[in-house]
């Protein structure tokens, strides 16, 4: 199937992973394959694979490059950078590839993590492969199979913060949705490279390409996969829309009620100014029911405020209690012909 050999890595320590050079199962392209950069660069038969490898060493970024004018000797060749936890960097996982048109050459398989498929599932398909550029594809399919397994679980939070919103909606809401923000761009930031990658073969391999499933599939799961990245944005932006216009309606009803108790307790306030002045002649505070006749004048002015208030409907937010949400009840319904 391949060979195994004792490489010396940079620090100069052998180790004795994986490379292998197995034939496709018809024997026209081999799959030229290596767990690290060093381990590529020492076991590398030709010059272009060295050369590939060397330059490959010290990538640690998205890279897509291609030479589409030589027709026969065409080839793609960059390197994917994944980062599957948008909270740690340096989770990240880089996968270096190169496709010609009789050989694969890939760096790192061992490091990606595939959703519904084991290494020997995924080695026995990719060998199955009509040419190095299908294989190279059907890997990107699979890439894709992770990244809907994390959308899976987005559309689980963000279905929890829709329910807080509906139920709770505190101030921590919006930090929340702000997080899921940040995570969907994440999310969408990892597939970008993919989608350059299929433009990509294309413009190398387009007649090979032509009648390629898997180049079609992955045209599907790239528009899939647009198509959740819209839906979900959308969902987020209405969210943030939604708790936008509760913080609004809030600060208008906080606005609302400290304009109605202010106006309610006005008249104790300007009636205890008044009698609160210390000029030497007010005769009402020599009146033996003087600070009784104050009261009067206060709570009687502060209860037809009030009346006034209420008749015009103002106090009903405030003073009553409100409803949780709108009526549901079989009854009310049921009462409609």
């Amino acid at each position: 199937m391949g060979n195994g050999s004792n490489i010396i890595d940079r620090e100069g320590v052998p180790n004795t992973r994986r490379t292998e050079s197995p034939r496709s199962a018809d024997g026209r392209w081999r799959w030229f394959r290596a767990d690290r950069e060093d381990e590529a660069w020492a076991s590398a038969s030709r010059p272009e694979q060295r050369a590939w490898a060397e330059d490959a060493r010290p990538r640690e970024h998205n890279v897509v490059h291609t030479v589409w004018f030589l027709e026969e000797d065409n080839e793609l060749f960059g390197t994917i950078a994944i980062v599957p936890d948008p909270l740690l960097p340096e989770s990240k996982q880089l996968f270096h590839y190169r496709a010609t048109k009789d050989e694969l050459a890939t760096i790192g398989l061992n490091r990606l993590r595939f959703g519904t498929i084991d290494e020997a599932r995924l080695e026995e398909r990719m060998l199955a492969c009509a040419s190095p550029i299908e294989a190279l594809l059907f890997l990107i399919n699979q890439l894709l199979e992770q990244y809907f397994r994390w959308m899976d679980a987005f559309e689980l939070q963000l279905t929890r913060a829709k329910t807080e919103m509906r139920e709770t909606n505190d101030g921590h809401l919006f930090e929340y949705i702000m997080d899921l923000r940040y995570m969907l761009l994440h999310w969408n930031a990892q597939v970008i490279p993919l989608k350059e990658i299929r433009y990509a073969a294309e413009e190398t391999f387009r007649s090979r390409l032509a009648e390629s499933e898997h180049f079609a599939v992955l045209g599907i799961r790239l528009e899939r996969v647009r198509m959740l990245q819209n839906e979900y944005m959308a969902e987020i932006d209405s969210l943030m829309k939604l708790d936008d216009v509760t913080i609004n309606y809030r600060a208008n009803d906080i606005m609302k009620t400290l304009t109605v108790f202010t106006v309610f307790l006005t008249p104790m306030t300007a009636l205890g100014a008044i009698w609160g002045m210390n000029f030497e002649y007010m005769p009402e505070t020599d009146w033996r029911w003087g600070y009784f006749a104050a009261l009067a004048v206060i709570f009687s002015t502060m209860g037809g405020i009030y009346w006034y208030l209420r008749k015009q409907g103002w106090t009903k937010n405030i003073l009553e209690s409100k409803k949780t949400g709108p009526r549901s009840g079989k009854g009310e319904r049921g009462g409609r012909r």
